[in-house]
């Protein structure tokens, strides 16, 4: 009696489905994902989005300089799941955005396993694990994208793309570059309907309108990032960016110039003004940060992403099915491979945490205010950091003894003269109480932690 090997058949149909495939990367990445929970900040911003979501999780305001729309998304994962649900936010908006982007090529009968060529970009692999705004907005990128590209142009989809659109302000303010291209464009394609598509940007610009009045008093409020925007900045900044989109992006540029997009002029026009806006931005993550720069500065083309992927399916290529199958697990891999150093790096991020929570509640002082809340912080429970900087005097001598830290890191030159000015203001601030180094923890990426705990001299030996 031979085998029958029918019953496997629905499984198979199922994986040459359109959608089939995407499914199971979906699966996998969400027991990655699972498996690697995020467990510590990686930048010190996402404590101000924390602690606002926090605000609104308990019904209270809280006003920061950043727009409050990632904030509020993280409230929601916070009313379900409690503080530490926070991360699933970015990890779900990158799932959402990845098959928005799918429909999006299906609708246009483009291969769907393009929806994963943003997989291919570390950057964005990293920035899952981070409660920032870039994951939210890459996410209204692609669902803006599908509605701008690959359905018909009614009323309701331009509406709808229109209301997308004002909503990425809610997050960014520079998520308007990936809107105006293709609002402009709108207007000469759409001879009729284009008006709908204002409108909704339109309304969907009000809830960031309403916040900044509410949290702000002025309904336009813009953050000011204290890094000045200056030509002279652009031949640097375009040079890096150059590299990051076709590189760490690899072909990106190349086939946003061979693509045959119907839409490309609107995708270069968003590039081009991406390109521009940030070129000019005088922001160096590689002199503050070093190499974890590299990240920093690359994730402003994080919303480009799934225009790039779009040029990349209109471009005159084709994939043998073998080929399609490697592309797909690669990206599964290299996806596999960053969670699981994220997670090695949360470990090593633990130890601090550890050492920071032997201290007694409320004694302790940072000189490094910057850097300690991503160490010691309300997913871990209460605690009360003081900032060493700020410290009065009178405050200070309330107390006969304090334990004082310092996180130093040496990654960058700028780094190092911080680490060693706050240094020298610990001494400062201490002079004249005995001072013991009761703790030091060194990370693997060359993180110091420094624990002291200073005494203040009786009367008798200040005499002697």
């Amino acid at each position: 009696m031979a085998w029958d090997f029918r019953i496997a058949k629905p499984g198979r149909l199922f994986l040459k489905t359109p959608f089939g495939s995407l499914f199971l990367v979906s699966g996998f990445a969400l027991l990655v994902f699972g498996f690697c929970y995020p467990t510590h900040f990686l930048v010190a911003d996402e404590l101000a989005y924390f602690e606002q979501a926090r605000a609104f999780s308990a019904g209270q305001t809280c006003a920061i300089d950043y727009p409050p729309g990632t904030a509020i998304l993280a409230t929601f994962f916070i009313w379900f799941g409690g503080n530490q649900a926070v991360f699933w936010s970015s990890f779900t908006c990158w799932l959402a955005g990845t098959w928005a982007l799918a429909l999006t090529l299906h609708k246009t009968g483009k291969p769907v396993g393009w929806a994963l060529y943003p997989w291919f970009f570390i950057p964005g692999l990293v920035f899952i694990r981070t409660l920032m705004s870039d994951m939210p907005s890459f996410a209204l990128a692609t669902v803006f994208g599908l509605l701008c590209t690959a359905l018909s142009p009614n009323r309701k989809v331009l509406f709808s793309a229109g209301l997308v659109g004002g909503l990425g302000l809610l997050f960014r303010e520079t998520n308007l570059l990936w809107v105006l291209p293709f609002a402009l464009g709108i207007i000469f394609r759409q001879k009729t309907a284009w008006p709908w598509f204002w409108l909704g940007l339109l309304i969907g610009s009000l809830p960031r309108l309403i916040a900044g009045w509410a949290l702000h008093q002025n309904p336009v409020f813009l953050r000011d990032p204290g890094i000045p925007f200056s030509w002279s900045a652009l031949p640097g900044n375009l040079a890096f960016y150059a590299l990051a989109l076709s590189v760490i992006l690899p072909g990106g540029l190349w086939f946003l110039w061979k693509s045959k997009n119907p839409y490309r002029i609107e995708i270069a026009t968003c590039a081009g003004l991406f390109l521009l806006i940030y070129g000019c931005y005088d922001y160096d993550a590689l002199a503050k940060s070093g190499y974890k720069g590299i990240l920093l500065q690359a994730r402003f083309m994080l919303p480009l992403l799934p225009f790039f992927a779009l040029s990349a399916a209109w471009t005159p290529l084709k994939f043998h099915r073998k080929t399609a199958v490697v592309f797909w697990v690669l990206a599964c891999l290299l996806f596999a491979s960053i969670q699981i150093a994220g997670r090695l790096y949360n470990a090593e991020q633990q130890k601090n945490t550890t050492a920071l929570l032997k201290i007694p509640f409320g004694l302790q002082i940072s000189f490094s205010p910057d850097e300690s809340p991503k160490y010691l912080n309300a997913l871990y429970g209460p605690s009360t950091i003081l900032d060493g900087h700020a410290l009065s005097d009178r405050m200070l001598q309330s107390c006969n003894i304090w334990y004082a830290h310092l996180i130093s890191r040496s990654e960058s030159a700028d780094r190092e003269a911080k680490a060693k000015a706050a240094l020298s203001a610990f001494y400062a601030r201490f002079a004249g109480w005995d001072i013991d180094q009761i703790d030091q923890v060194v990370l693997a990426d060359g993180t110091r932690l420094y624990v002291w705990r200073a005494q203040k001299k009786d009367n008798d030996e200040e005499k002697r």
